[in-house]
C-alpha cells in the first residue's frame, strides 16, 4: 500500500477508482484517497499489469509568479490518470537547500530547485496536473522507493508530456534558446555556410557560450535522464520561464553533430561545437526518430 502523506478514511476500491476516474484539473478536485490494506495486498499479489500500478500525482494550484506554492497530493492509479498529467524531469539540487510549500494545506519541505520549477510551472488562472519524484514517492519509505524506481519507465512514458527543467534563466539564457531554434531550421550537410558565420559572427558570441553552459548543467549529466527521455511521448525543455520543444533541440544537435564531422570546423571553435553537441540525448533523439 501506499502510504499517505497525512490521515484519511479508507474506502472500498470500487469507490477509489470511480473518484479519480475521468476529472477535469480545473472542476473537482476528488479528496486524497488511500488504498485499502485488503485490496493493495490483493494488488501486489496479483502483479497488476501497468496501467493498476497505484501512484500519487498531485495539482499545482494556481497563483501568481511570488505568491506561495500550493498543492494538492491526490492517490490513483497510472491507468486512470493516463494521458492527463505531465511528468517533471529534473535535478533535486541541493539537499540541504530546502524550503516549505504548502500540499494539501500543510507545510512539506522540498529542494529550492524544486520549488523554482514549480513556481516557473504554475498558470496564473488554471490547475496543472503533474507527477515529481520528490512529491509523489515517500522518500522515508525503502520499500516504495524501490517500487516506484522499477515502475519509473511508466509513469514517464504515460505523461502527456515530459517537461524537463534544466534551472532558473540567467541573464543570456534566451540567446542560448534563440540559437537552437536557429539551428534546428537548419538543412543537415547543405547549410554548413550558415553555421559557419553564426560560429564567426562577433554578436553570437555570447549566445554560443550560454549555449554550451546550459548543455553543461546538472540535468545532462544525470543518469535517469536516458529513462525519462527514451520512454516520453512528447518532450519540452523549460529554462525559467522560456521553453523548447524536444524536436527543436533534438535537429539542433544533429545539424551541429553533422557539421563538427563534415563541415569547415576551425580549431578554436572545435571544443565549443563538440562539449554542445555531445549529449546523452542526442543518440536517443536519433532513435526515437525511427
Amino acid at each position: 500500500m501506499l502510504p499517505a502523506y497525512q490521515s484519511a478514511a479508507e474506502p472500498d476500491l470500487l469507490s477509489h477508482m470511480l473518484s479519480c476516474l475521468l476529472f477535469d484539473w480545473n472542476k473537482d478536485i476528488p479528496p486524497t484517497l488511500a488504498l485499502p490494506a485488503t485490496a493493495a495486498a490483493a494488488a501486489a499479489a496479483k502483479s497488476p499489469p501497468a496501467r493498476d500500478w497505484a501512484t500519487r500525482f498531485f495539482i499545482l494550484l494556481p497563483g501568481r509568479f511570488y505568491q506561495p506554492i500550493r498543492c494538492q497530493l491526490l492517490e490513483s492509479t497510472i491507468g486512470d490518470i493516463q494521458s492527463r498529467y505531465e511528468a517533471l524531469s529534473y535535478t533535486w539540487g541541493d539537499a540541504n537547500d530546502k524550503v516549505h510549500i504548502k500540499v494539501n494545506d500543510r507545510p512539506f519541505p522540498v529542494t529550492k530547485n524544486l520549488e523554482v520549477a514549480l513556481r516557473h510551472l504554475r498558470l496564473e488562472t488554471e490547475n496543472r496536473g503533474l507527477w515529481a519524484d520528490a512529491l509523489c514517492i515517500n522518500q522515508s519509505d525503502v520499500a516504495e522507493v524501490s517500487t516506484h524506481v522499477q515502475r519509473m519507465w511508466a509513469i514517464y512514458e504515460n505523461a502527456s508530456r515530459v517537461l524537463v527543467f534544466l534551472g532558473q534563466q540567467v541573464e543570456v539564457s534566451d540567446g542560448a534558446f534563440g540559437l537552437v531554434f536557429e539551428l534546428s531550421g537548419m538543412r543537415i550537410g547543405v547549410d554548413h555556410h550558415l553555421v559557419d558565420a553564426m560560429l564567426n559572427d562577433p554578436q553570437e558570441a555570447e549566445s554560443w557560450q550560454a549555449l554550451l553552459r546550459l548543455m553543461q548543467r546538472p540535468w545532462w549529466m544525470r543518469a535517469w535522464v536516458v529513462q525519462e527521455y527514451a520512454v516520453a511521448r512528447k518532450v519540452t525543455f523549460v529554462c525559467g520561464p522560456s521553453e523548447l520543444p524536444n524536436e527543436d533541440f533534438g535537429k539542433a544537435l544533429e545539424v551541429l553533430t553533422d557539421y563538427k564531422f563534415n563541415g569547415s570546423l576551425r580549431p578554436e571553435h572545435h571544443r565549443l561545437v563538440r562539449h554542445i553537441a555531445t549529449t546523452p540525448i542526442h543518440h536517443l533523439w536519433s532513435t526515437r526518430q525511427t
